[in-house]
């Protein structure tokens, strides 16, 4: 009909959880802690002994099948597959500034529970290389893996903005 559909979890000042489905196989919304949870209410990882809290967590118990989180596109034009996307900026929202030198503007972790709490195995690292400005946003890659014994990771490949590979170890 054209409007809204507003869900809160109270109207008292003691915030809580909406849930759509189960609190354990739904989609839940943590008013307290502004987070989206898909699975489950538990949207925290320990790493490394340090807990960190998800804004946006997907929980899978159990499955069969290999994938967790899946972007798909249909589409007729070569350059259009599906997309991950990572964006940075400083300041804030409403005033966004240029990022610096050295700032990262992305990194995916590769996490494993170590049977006391998950350590990070590998990561890739997108970290501002040089100086931006208007249409030029120069970056690197950074890759580390964890060597056996350990659970921090360490450089093993950067790829620098000027494109010179360098093998670290």
């Amino acid at each position: 009909s054209g409007g809204n559909l507003l869900l809160s979890s109270t109207t008292h000042a003691t915030k809580g959880l909406i849930a759509l489905g189960s609190l354990t196989t739904g989609l839940i919304w943590d008013e307290v802690n502004s987070r989206l949870s898909i699975g489950d209410t538990d949207n925290v990882h320990t790493i490394a002994g340090v807990t960190y809290g998800e804004k946006i967590s997907v929980h899978i118990e159990g499955a069969a099948d290999a994938a967790g989180v899946s972007l798909h596109r249909h589409s007729a034009t070569a350059a259009l597959g599906s997309h991950l996307l990572f964006s940075r900026s400083r300041g804030s929202e409403a005033t966004e500034t240029v990022v610096a030198s050295g700032d990262y503007l992305g990194r995916i972790d590769f996490i494993g529970f170590d049977g006391v709490d998950y350590a990070i195995g590998a990561q890739i690292d997108a970290i501002v290389d040089g100086t931006p400005g208007a249409g030029d946003m120069p970056t690197r890659l950074d890759f580390l893996v964890t060597p056996d014994g350990s659970e921090t990771p360490g450089l093993a490949l950067r790829i620098a903005s000027t494109k010179i590979v360098t093998f670290h170890g």
